[in-house]
C-alpha cells in the first residue's frame, strides 16, 4: 500500500475486535472479577448501534423527520448489504417528538456502504 492509501474495505463482520493492549489494561484495572473478565470482553466487543437526534428550529426539525420517515425508511427497507436486509432507522420512544433515533447498523458500515451512502450524505 503506498503512502497515503487506504486499507481496501473489509466487511464490519470481518474486523478483529481483540487487542492486547486493551485486555491487558482492563485487567490491571481489576474492575471486574477475575471469573467475569472473559463475559466482561465480550461485551466490550458488542456492535453498538448508530443513534442521531434531529435539531435545528422547530419546523426544519419537523421537515427532516419527515423526510427521513417518508423517503429513508422506505429505501433503507428495500435493500440488502453483504446478503443481509437493512433494518431502517427507527425513532427512540424516550425522545421527544421523535427526534432521537436508532440505527442497528454499524457507524463504520453506513460510512463505507455504497448503499447506504445517501442516508449518511444526508445526515
Amino acid at each position: 500500500m503506498a503512502s497515503g492509501e487506504r486499507p481496501a474495505y473489509r466487511s464490519f463482520e470481518e474486523l478483529r475486535r481483540d487487542n492486547d493492549s486493551f485486555r491487558k489494561y482492563y485487567q490491571a484495572q481489576e474492575l471486574v472479577a477475575v471469573d467475569e473478565f472473559p463475559a466482561f470482553m465480550e461485551a466490550m466487543r458488542t456492535v453498538l448501534p448508530t443513534n442521531f437526534r434531529i435539531t435545528g428550529s422547530r419546523q426544519q426539525a419537523v421537515d427532516i423527520r419527515e423526510q427521513i420517515m417518508t423517503e429513508f425508511v422506505p429505501y433503507l427497507r428495500s435493500i440488502s448489504i453483504e446478503g443481509v436486509d437493512v433494518e431502517p432507522p427507527h425513532p427512540l420512544a424516550w425522545y421527544p417528538h421523535n427526534f432521537g433515533w436508532q440505527f442497528t447498523i454499524p457507524r463504520i458500515a453506513l460510512k463505507k456502504s455504497a448503499e447506504l451512502s445517501k442516508f449518511h450524505s444526508f445526515l
